[in-house]
């Protein structure tokens, strides 16, 4: 409180704030401090000439993963862990996709350990931390759609590259994430930390 209000003493000359996402602009705007200062967005940019798809069969052999199974994929970087990545809600959702498809796998990259949690449905992949853009990028075009279940996220990369794979990412409608969802074939953006809405959408 004491620098915040330094800040607002000595901050007289309006300046610039540049976000990622439409959301940060917004609570820039929003803020005390930056409110009177010139906001803009602009959204980190990937390499569409690199990030784009790789045949499907293909990835899945080379990946050693079974051919014929829908396939959900999900970054796990830090497992549980990290509440804000929402890994909880992504459980709940998935009973619920075990109500409606019965079998199907998911593909977890980023961690290589089982998690029990995801065990018990069965059909479990870990591909471990990817280490090079191919691998990654195999991993995005081996899977049927991509699980961003972020409770907040200031834009993520992650759903960005999927999408250029042509992989369609679901998500929750919060934060700087929801710019990325364009329309039904880039994905879903469901009520936030609704996990019937993201397991149906998945």
């Amino acid at each position: 409180r004491y620098v915040w209000n330094k800040k607002r003493k000595f901050w007289k000359d309006t300046g610039a704030v540049v976000t990622p996402s439409m959301w940060l602009s917004q609570i820039s705007k929003e803020s005390v401090l930056f409110r009177n200062w010139n906001t803009s967005t602009i959204q980190h940019p990937i390499d569409i000439n690199f990030w784009r798809p790789i045949n499907k069969t293909v990835c899945r052999e080379l990946l050693d993963l079974p051919a014929d199974l829908p396939l959900i994929a999900i970054g796990n970087e830090g497992g549980s862990k990290n509440l804000r990545k929402g890994f909880d809600l992504f459980i709940k959702s998935i009973e619920h996709v075990k109500n409606i498809v019965p079998n199907f796998g998911i593909l977890v990259f980023g961690q290589m350990t089982n998690i029990p949690e995801l065990d018990r449905f069965g059909n479990c992949f870990y591909l471990g931390h990817l280490s090079d853009d191919i691998s990654l990028r195999m991993a995005y075009s081996a899977a049927d759609v991509f699980a961003l279940p972020s409770k907040m996220d200031t834009f993520s990369l992650t759903a960005m590259e999927a999408q250029a794979c042509n992989t369609p990412v679901v998500m929750f409608k919060t934060s700087g994430q929801q710019d990325l969802i364009v329309d039904a074939d880039s994905g879903s953006a469901v009520p936030a930390f609704d996990v019937m809405s993201f397991g149906t959408a998945l």
